[in-house]
């Protein structure tokens, strides 16, 4: 394999990891300004609870590691708890 083929190869890559970046970034915003999504460093464990009610798993995820800083697993893991906390009290 020769060098410019990789070079290219690889600023194509980052190119689309940024702009794939841009658009998360964007989509976020219009959350925010549509009162989806809680405003940057205001997030509550109420809205977390209000995107699971919404169906709106991966946001709550987002907003759980916002406000507790975790890993993605760890706030995955305790939104499927929330979630399913939430499914039994339906069913009852």
């Amino acid at each position: 394999m020769n060098i410019p083929f990789l070079l290219i190869f690889v600023l194509a890559v980052a190119a689309l990891v940024f702009s794939f970046h841009l658009s998360n970034l964007a989509q976020l915003a219009q959350l925010r300004r549509s009162g989806l999504y809680p405003p940057a460093g205001q997030a509550t464990m109420a809205d977390v609870e209000r995107l699971l009610n919404r169906r709106l798993p991966t946001l709550a995820m987002r907003c759980y590691r916002e406000i507790h800083g975790c890993s993605l697993r760890q706030a995955k893991e305790a939104v499927e708890v929330m979630a399913s906390r939430e499914e039994m009290g339906r069913a009852c």
